[in-house]
């Protein structure tokens, strides 16, 4: 699998629990010490997404196709989102 490919699942399945967490927080009635351990589960999802990124694909910066570094990664990782997209 390419990093491409990596990156591209990686933040696919981590936007999808992010998601989640947003759905059981406007859906769900829950008291305030409950909604803000949602919260902050939610801000640790996304700086630990955001570190093992960086720490362990090798992602410097977060800016459109980020982690494309010529145009056959680039193919390949709009084929692995177009996949992912359309189970």
């Amino acid at each position: 699998m390419t990093r491409a490919q990596r990156i591209v699942r990686f933040t696919f399945w981590s936007n999808n629990l992010t998601a989640i967490i947003l759905a059981i927080l406007f859906w769900i009635d829950m008291p305030d010490w409950l909604t803000m351990v949602v919260v902050l589960l939610m801000t640790v999802n996304l700086w630990g997404m955001c570190w093992y990124l960086s720490k362990y694909l090798g992602v410097k910066t977060f800016k459109g196709l980020y982690f494309v570094d010529d145009e056959r990664d680039k193919a390949v990782a709009l084929r692995v989102m177009r996949a992912c997209t359309h189970l």
